[in-house]
């Protein structure tokens, strides 16, 4: 474990060193936040500037007769909202974002309007710079941001004709590999462009599980520089915690304070948690004087690099990229095209352009791409399969399951075919021949922890809940503490009057959820086992109405406990009782 040093302060190293670390060696990612977006040309605002808009926003419509409110008043306000809703200074961010725009499409219209006509900086065209070329010339082969804006990828556009793959976890995670010869670009959050797009507090309180499961690996298989991220996001904070980044593999950069402008130190400039994380980690702070300082003193200091492009020239390569972008989409918009155009395209570009129009979900057009690749290599699996994942985005379950199955034709020793078969079937309500997909996957790949899951599901679609038991005891096995299996085996148990096991697989829940709707579904099932165990159900009953008091929407289906009310021959007070406690929740759910 790292010490602080004499004068109390975190550990620190300069960029010359850091840079020596990055040249040549490709062992090093990036995670940029927001204060990466800030420098012009870009200027999209801070994290912190939005909640200080947001909150005067609310405040003046709140205060519809008060035509010049001061800071002071603002401030005050909001400190008093955010002190009844019980927010913490980590939850702000999500908590004024939903209260001034609380409908998600609105969310995504905003956010696209905000970062609409902003253009990379000097940091990203360098950092793209860094990025570029193959396995073994890159200086860095992946960058981590929870970002909504595409200030990097643009900056590859204006480069060269190179472009990254863009991650997340409804596009491309599944091929998704750790080490890869392409640059990559780890979308934490979403992408405005996308319905999963994350940035309300129950939004982002976690990461999707791909997302994790990609940011921890990451950092395991690669030192981490941080830059322009203040660590104040508990998703992204606890999947590192998590992490293994030992042994002086961490260098947190902060900028350094301005004289005169700035009240806080460098260390207080990140958060207690970030600051422990490097001290635990044997990490070290770097003091910058902001991004696009620190990326232009890496293109001097790191051999290799190529010039930034003058602004006018990059400017009128653009220009001519559009318009030859405009004129080809055109010509493609509805007519299929000859099979000479097939021939000029090549796959190569053909197969960009496929994956550009799923990062911009655009399934319907992408699976037409990829059906123009399917023409020119009918056997490559990886393309089927991603075609057949389009297909089940765009509900033809049919089309993907015949995907799959020549996927598993091909090679019959793939476990995600299988088990991507075994979810299309599942959705068309084929639970029998899901269950048999979900076999041949656990058959290839036993560790293979989520095909347990949804073969539990599948099961007790079935009514076979004690199967769904056994999966869901195995899942568990592998994932100790996912709260959604947990949650799914207690409600099985309350169907199966095993009412002392739903308790306890409650209680677990309860404890691990970090949401208000997990945690109020946790609740929930809890309660039902202790009032058929007739035990007291307070102070947990109080703890579980004032959670059904706050904002918040619940996907859990009713069905099976309702259809259980209806059959038990319980006593009418704890019917009763049960099912008031379920209308709170049900208040909730999503139309």
């Amino acid at each position: 474990m790292s010490e602080t040093n004499d004068d109390g302060e975190l550990p620190r190293a300069d960029v010359p060193k850091m840079a020596r670390l990055i040249e040549g060696t490709g062992d090093y990612a990036f995670l940029i936040g927001a204060g990466t977006s800030r420098p012009r040309p870009s200027s999209i605002l801070t994290a912190g500037e939005l909640i200080d808009e947001w909150r005067e926003e609310c405040y003046r419509f709140e205060h519809p007769n008060e035509n010049d409110p001061s800071e002071e008043a603002i401030a005050d306000w909001a400190e008093g909202q955010q002190e009844a809703d019980g927010i913490e200074q980590s939850d702000e961010y999500g908590y004024w974002f939903d209260r001034f725009r609380p409908d998600p499409a609105a969310r995504r219209e905003y956010i696209q309007d905000l970062v609409e006509g902003a253009d990379p900086t000097t940091g990203h065209l360098v950092l793209a710079s860094m990025m570029s070329g193959r396995s073994g010339e890159q200086q860095v082969p992946l960058t981590l941001t929870p970002n909504f804006d595409d200030l990097l990828f643009d900056a590859f556009y204006l480069l060269s004709e190179e472009r990254p793959q863009i991650i997340n976890h409804r596009a491309v995670v599944p091929e998704f590999q750790i080490t890869r010869d392409d640059p990559a670009i780890v979308k934490l959050h979403g992408d405005y462009l996308y319905s999963n797009l994350r940035n309300t507090g129950e939004e982002t309180d976690r990461l999707n599980e791909s997302m994790e499961t990609v940011l921890t690996e990451t950092t395991e298989q690669y030192g981490l520089v941080v830059v322009g991220y203040s660590g104040r996001d508990d998703s992204i904070m606890s999947a590192l915690e998590q992490a293994d980044i030992s042994g002086n593999r961490l260098y947190w950069c902060v900028r350094r304070p301005r004289e005169h402008h700035d009240a806080d130190t460098v260390d207080e400039k990140i958060s207690d948690r970030a600051a422990e994380l490097v001290r635990e980690s044997d990490g070290r702070i770097v003091e910058i004087e902001g991004f696009n300082s620190l990326m232009s003193r890496f293109r001097k200091l790191i051999d290799g690099l190529p010039p930034v492009t003058e602004k006018d020239e990059l400017q009128n390569r653009f220009d001519e990229r559009v318009a030859q972008l405009d004129e080809i989409l055109e010509e493609r918009s509805d007519a299929e095209p000859s099979q000479a155009e097939k021939e000029e395209l090549g796959i190569s570009e053909l197969s960009d352009e496929a994956a550009e129009a799923a990062k911009e979900g655009n399934f319907k057009y992408a699976k037409s791409l990829y059906n123009r690749l399917m023409d020119r290599d009918g056997e490559n699996v990886t393309r089927l399969g991603i075609r057949g994942s389009l297909k089940q985005e765009l509900g033809d379950y049919e089309g993907a399951i015949a995907d799959y199955n020549k996927v598993v034709e091909i090679n019959p020793q793939e476990p995600l075919a299988y088990h991507s078969r075994g979810d299309a079937k599942y959705m068309i309500g084929n639970y029998e021949d899901a269950i048999a997909d979900y076999d041949q996957a656990v058959e290839v790949d036993p560790e293979y922890s989520v095909v347990y899951y949804n073969r539990g599901n599948a099961k007790r679609a079935l009514g076979d809940y004690k199967g769904a038991i056994a999966d869901y005891n195995q899942a568990l096995k592998h994932d100790p503490e996912n709260d959604l299996i947990l949650r799914n085996r207690s409600e099985v148990k309350i169907l199966l009057g095993q009412s002392p096991e739903a308790k306890q697989d409650a209680e677990r829940a309860r404890d691990l959820s970090d949401t208000t709707d997990e945690n109020a579904t946790s609740s929930l099932l809890y309660l039902i086992a202790v009032i058929l165990l007739e035990e007291d159900t307070q102070p947990q009953e109080q703890e579980y109405r004032d959670l059904c008091e706050q904002e918040f929407t619940t996907s859990w289906s009713f069905e099976e406990l309702d259809t259980w009310l209806e059959d038990a021959d319980l006593d009418p007070e704890k019917e009763a009782h049960i099912t008031e406690l379920m209308n709170l929740l049900r208040e909730h759910k999503a139309d």
